[in-house]
């Protein structure tokens, strides 16, 4: 009788634990390469360019980095799924603890990036926080996830080995459009017309101007001088540089309309909370 339900006890913890493979694999997708693309949000030509990026960092390295994209974390948490993915797609060595999981949630719209201890000193929570708020989610938000995975990878992959040196043809996310150097283009044109009108305007004025003393100090002026004095992009970088950059080393510091110093800020006290644990976030 004993042996009846010994036998029993060991076929019903056997079909548990199949059991339990079997929800594992439903659950996740076989990892079939280093960029998994399950939610469809990366285009064929930034998969191809991240493999090969992928493929070799891992055979130069032995680090493991991997890419996944999903249409949701289901009714669990962030934190469970990514742990568990980790543990199905045995990420990295097993003595090294050496891989990196990063992972875009299209339903939830959220990142997070999964990191072996074996890299948890070159990669930090505040790290992985960055990659993803300052480095992704801006692209995210703009549905531009190719940008936003090639913008941080490189960055992450410095951080794991920073004397590894991206393959040629694969170092940058995009080249810079011929759009938007045509529209810097047609700017500056525009800027300098408007500059020349206002030049000769001024001169204009000048020359109908009676004061001898005014038209000595300022009316005989070349085009450069008076450019660099009144010109629209002079003017601009010098209200950034009093107005943001001066104001942001020195919160004390105002200029006032005659453009001096006139009175100090007092320095605001409070507190402020930080949400995310770091190592994850929305966009």
């Amino acid at each position: 009788m004993t042996l009846i339900r010994i036998s029993l006890l060991t076929v019903f913890i056997h079909l548990l634990w199949f059991s339990d493979r079997a929800t594992g694999a439903e659950r996740f997708p076989a990892r079939t390469c280093q960029v998994n693309d399950f939610a469809g949000l990366l285009s064929s030509e930034t998969k191809h360019r991240l493999e090969t990026v992928l493929d070799d960092f891992s055979q130069k390295t032995t680090h493991d980095v991997i890419i996944a994209t999903f249409h949701t974390h289901g009714d669990e948490s962030k934190e469970a799924f990514m742990t568990a993915l980790s543990d199905e797609w045995k990420i990295g060595y097993k003595d090294l603890a050496n891989g990196v999981i990063i992972a875009v949630f299209q339903e939830e719209r959220q990142a997070s990036i999964e990191v072996g201890l074996g890299l948890r000193e070159k990669i930090p929570l505040h790290v992985q926080r960055d990659m993803i708020h300052i480095h992704m989610a801006p692209y995210f938000r703009k549905k531009d996830y190719d940008s936003g995975i090639l913008n941080a990878l490189p960055l992450i992959l410095q951080r794991i080995e920073p004397e590894y040196q991206i393959p040629v043809g694969q170092e940058r996310a995009h080249a810079p459009k011929p759009m938007a150097i045509l529209m810097i283009a047609i700017a500056l044109i525009v800027t300098f017309a408007v500059d020349a009108t206002s030049y000769s305007t001024f001169r204009r004025s000048m020359r109908k101007t009676r004061s001898y003393v005014y038209w000595r100090e300022t009316g005989r002026y070349s085009f450069l001088e008076w450019w660099l004095l009144y010109g629209t992009i002079p003017t601009t970088i010098e209200w950034i540089y009093f107005n943001v950059i001066r104001r942001w080393l020195n919160p004390g510091f105002i200029i006032s309309s005659q453009g001096t110093k006139t009175a100090f800020l007092r320095w605001k006290t409070g507190g402020g909370r930080f949400f995310g644990s770091g190592n994850a976030g929305k966009w």
